[in-house]
């Protein structure tokens, strides 16, 4: 196991954390944008630690792409229900 791999791990589950108010939270939610560009971005940080065999960095970062897709789906359902509120 490499030190990197490690760290990284750390810090995205650490992000993952940070993220927990968001997601439980029924009025503050990112915009959506901002939601599915970044769920994307770790989507393929995923895929680029999963090919060098950073296999916790992949999976800690895969947590947090699903976090910021939870998010997504949350502001969706936010704007669906109170189209009004949208920012």
């Amino acid at each position: 196991m490499m030190w990197q791999d490690v760290l990284l791990a750390v810090g995205c589950l650490g992000f993952s954390v940070a993220l927990i108010p968001s997601i439980r939270s029924a009025d503050h939610k990112p915009a959506l944008s901002t939601s599915v560009v970044t769920g994307g971005i770790l989507l393929a940080f995923t895929v680029a630690y999963g090919t060098l065999g950073l296999w916790l960095a992949m999976a800690s970062d895969l947590l947090l792409a699903g976090c910021w897709g939870v998010l997504a789906v949350q502001r969706i359902q936010k704007v669906a229900i109170r189209p009004s509120e949208e920012e």
